[in-house]
């Protein structure tokens, strides 16, 4: 019996719980034709990749089947005739599928220089499309899934080729994308690090230069409006971290109801600083009341502001905590 090449194309959903909670299962497949002939497939989660480099050999190992992620897995079997049906199973865990497709090739798939450039006679590829709509695979969901084809579709030598070197461009944008997206996420760390670390230095700084210059209540004056500086970042950085992009944004305006509901928790939480900095400058500074001079205010204005110099400073010059990762 003669032999073919199979090449399964699986996505994974973009929801969140959707990859293969348990690493050491399996996906089992099972290729069903018009004969009743099968053709059984068991992909494991993870895979060993092993290379020579030199007189060294390299293992890296290549988990599958994640979230947002497509796998293109190619094997040999023996050879079947039109696709009637493919079932596809876990052995545990979870696992939620959101596309399938399958392409069959029976023959070379390049041309010899010995054969003919136009014969097309002993090369054989068809296509398959089946629908899988987040179906969900294992514990919460069902145990198997029959899928039948929707659409079938003969290729051409040429025709394969150039899928194969669409397919292998779109992989290599993809993962260039999201390289590109881990490294925007690292250097937005890292701006948030380097405004509270250099707000810090800042506002340790001039308090102690003030005490020792000046008097206490003007150190306490620029302490407070410091820390009021460096409670609002807090606050600020916590509200970029609540945006959501404008695609998972609902109709019914449920993100703006909870954006509405954090803001005002925010605003609960700067009063609060307020009072408490006030209690503060109370006991400290004297008096039953809060009486505040003209010089003192305006250094508390200038400890706030400290927080905007921090901005500048985290703009040009950041810190790198994962340099020796990059």
């Amino acid at each position: 019996m003669s032999n073919s090449y199979y090449m399964v194309e699986l996505c994974t959903s973009k929801d969140f719980g959707s990859c293969l909670r348990d690493v050491n299962a399996a996906i089992l497949l099972c290729l069903i034709d018009v004969n009743g002939d099968a053709l059984l497939q068991r992909l494991s989660a993870v895979t060993l990749d092993r290379s020579m480099q030199g007189k060294d050999m390299y293992s890296n190992e290549s988990v599958h089947f994640q979230r947002g992620s497509v796998d293109i897995v190619t094997f040999k079997g023996s050879k079947l005739g039109k696709i009637e049906a493919f079932w596809i199973g876990l052995e545990s865990g979870s696992w939620r599928l959101d596309g399938v497709s399958l392409t069959v090739i029976s023959g070379p798939v390049y041309l010899s220089p010995f054969t003919e450039s136009g014969d097309e006679s002993q090369f054989d590829c068809v296509q398959y499309k089946f629908e899988a709509n987040n179906v969900l695979l294992g514990e919460g969901g069902i145990s198997i899934v029959e899928l039948r084809p929707l659409c079938s579709t003969e290729l051409s030598r040429i025709s394969f080729t150039t899928s194969l070197n669409m397919q292998s461009l779109s992989q290599t944008l993809l993962l260039n994308k999201q390289t590109t997206k881990e490294d925007s996420m690292r250097e937005y760390a890292d701006l948030k690090f380097s405004l509270l670390v250099y707000d810090l230095i800042l506002i340790s700084s001039g308090s102690s230069i003030l005490n020792f210059s000046f008097n206490e209540k003007a150190a306490y004056a620029f302490l407070a409006g410091g820390i009021g500086g460096f409670l609002y970042l807090l606050l600020l950085q916590r509200s970029v971290n609540g945006l959501s992009a404008p695609g998972n944004q609902s109709e019914n305006g449920e993100n703006f109801l909870q954006a509405s509901g954090g803001f005002k928790r925010q605003l609960l939480t700067l009063a609060l600083v307020i009072a408490f900095g006030s209690t503060v400058l109370k006991y400290r500074i004297g008096g039953t009341t809060i009486a505040l001079s003209p010089t003192e205010l305006f250094i508390g204005v200038a400890g706030f502001l400290t927080s905007k110099i921090a901005v500048v400073l985290a703009a040009f010059r950041p810190f790198e905590r994962n340099s020796k990762n990059k």
